[in-house]
């Protein structure tokens, strides 16, 4: 058994650096790209309509306002996150505080959606 792992490990030994960015590149693009399908261009007005639809359905102030606050939080999160797996190859206390508060954006955004949703499944039931 011993020289089976052993043998493992010599095999993945190269993708080990890999394997640190995949999810981060793969968060980082889902973030930009959602962000980045509902910015305000003639072809992608129905999908910020909807949002700001649904924001005022919510009955919460300035619809418009969050609606533009929520894509440039997603592309910059999403950004962010990449950024910070970039920097932090040549500083490593900025990449992690980079990587960070992207972090905390991303959570920021994740949680006010879901209160959001959880609010309007309760009232309509």
């Amino acid at each position: 058994m011993k020289k089976l792992n052993n043998k493992l490990d010599v095999m993945t030994q190269p993708l080990m650096s890999l394997a640190l960015w995949l999810p981060r590149i793969a968060l980082g693009v889902a973030f930009f790209f959602h962000g980045y399908g509902k910015l305000p261009a003639p072809f992608m007005m129905v999908e910020q309509h909807r949002m700001v639809t649904w924001f005022e359905s919510e009955f919460l102030p300035m619809p418009e306002l969050l609606v533009n606050m929520v894509i440039l939080g997603e592309m910059a999160a999403g950004i962010g996150i990449i950024l910070g797996g970039v920097v932090g190859i040549f500083s490593v206390n900025w990449g992690n505080l980079l990587t960070r508060l992207s972090g905390v954006l991303v959570v920021i955004i994740t949680v006010s959606y879901t209160h959001l949703r959880a609010h309007e499944t309760k009232a309509n039931l």
